[in-house]
């Protein structure tokens, strides 16, 4: 397998993640963490909530250590989902 396509395999596992992750927050998550948790942000992992932050970065940092960069997403409670464009799967590749 060539550089750019495990690249391009390693964007699209991210992007998989991070859709399930997100259609998992709406469905299990979102309603509860909004009425308690607002503001702050939600690190999920294979489509389960690890835990609440009250900072982006140690969201951030806690995910890449246990979970590696592009398997983990993060959701600011109560914002909508950032799009995922392809300059951002390239990021996190």
């Amino acid at each position: 397998m060539g550089k750019d396509t495990a690249r391009d395999s390693a964007a699209g596992i991210a992007e998989s993640q991070a859709r399930a992750n997100y259609r998992a927050y709406v469905a299990m998550y979102q309603d509860k963490l909004e009425r308690t948790d607002a503001g702050r942000v939600a690190l999920l992992h294979n489509e389960e909530l690890v835990d609440v932050y009250n900072d982006w970065n140690d969201a951030y940092k806690i995910g890449c250590k246990d979970f590696g960069l592009g398997n983990f997403s993060l959701q600011r409670i109560g914002a909508e989902p950032a799009h995922f464009s392809n300059l951002f799967l390239a990021g996190v590749s």
